[in-house]
């Protein structure tokens, strides 16, 4: 009798072994990130430009960085990557716009989703009328 419950508990903690998950915290964090936006753009506070579209996805490693892409191009017409940490926020000092034709230094500082619904960003663009000199502060709610 003790041979079967001996058995009884193998199996059962070998049950429980096999439904264990290795869970990818990075993936769980870009995947966080990753979403159809409705942005605004700011200056110090003030709104200067109205509702425009932008999409967050994990780039090809899925694991450390994620792409941001204002496909429409009613603000600037920007795509860049940009690392994302441990805390769900995600910056570049320096990435090259991805979108043809238009390779410009674009710098991302202060991103973060804040409660998995809303997002926000300071972003300078070096084809500004002084190259980095003016800070967008880009924040708006998840679509998707």
């Amino acid at each position: 009798m003790k041979k079967i419950s001996y058995i009884i508990i193998l199996v059962a903690a070998i049950i429980m072994a096999s439904c264990e998950q290795n869970i990818d915290v990075n993936n769980i964090q870009a995947n966080k990130a990753e979403g159809e936006w409705v942005i605004k753009a700011y200056i110090n506070g003030t709104n200067v430009f109205g509702s425009f579209p932008i999409r967050t996805y994990s780039t090809i490693s899925g694991k450390d960085s994620l792409n941001i892409n204002e496909y429409e191009g009613l603000f600037w017409d920007f795509n860049v990557k940009a690392a994302v940490t441990a805390e769900n926020t995600f910056q570049t000092q320096h990435s090259v716009n991805a979108v043809s034709g238009k390779k410009i230094g674009i710098k991302v500082q202060n991103g973060r989703i804040i409660n998995n619904d809303s997002i926000y960003m300071e972003v300078q663009f070096e084809d500004d009328e002084t190259p980095y000199g003016i800070t967008y502060q880009l924040a708006g709610h998840r679509t998707k």
